[in-house]
């Protein structure tokens, strides 16, 4: 999908826009992070945050607990 929305060639493209959230692209939600156990976030930063390391707990939470994900990003 980000191959077709952002082809490279020549800086055409450079300007698209793509969403971190496709399930709720709209919707400032916990979904993003439920994306990130899928292994599908769209930028090698967002894979980070679940690879094994000190902030997969945090990315189960937010996942999980909806109450904890607005509390403390809303």
């Amino acid at each position: 999908m980000l191959v077709r929305k952002c082809p490279r060639t020549n800086g055409i493209g450079d300007n698209n826009v793509a969403v971190l959230d496709f399930t709720t692209p709209n919707h400032f939600d916990n979904n993003y992070f439920k994306n990130l156990l899928n292994k599908k976030g769209l930028l090698s930063s967002d894979l980070v945050l679940f690879n094994g390391g000190s902030t997969d707990s945090q990315v189960r939470t937010y996942s999980k607990n909806n109450k904890a994900f607005d509390s403390d990003l809303s």
